[in-house]
């Protein structure tokens, strides 16, 4: 496989996926201990909507 430029922009998007993982899992655990299952799961996909 050709090298097609810098492995840091790769790394970069990497780490930043993993962030907004983390802090969605976060925020799933300090939703869940004020809101019902159902509530937090429709909160978490109404925010991925555009």
């Amino acid at each position: 496989m050709p090298n097609t430029g810098s492995a840091l922009p790769a790394i970069a998007w990497m780490v930043s996926a993993v962030a907004c993982f983390s802090l969605l899992d976060a925020g799933i655990k300090l939703l869940s201990a004020h809101y019902r299952p159902l509530r937090v799961t429709l909160l978490r996909g109404g925010a991925l909507l555009p």
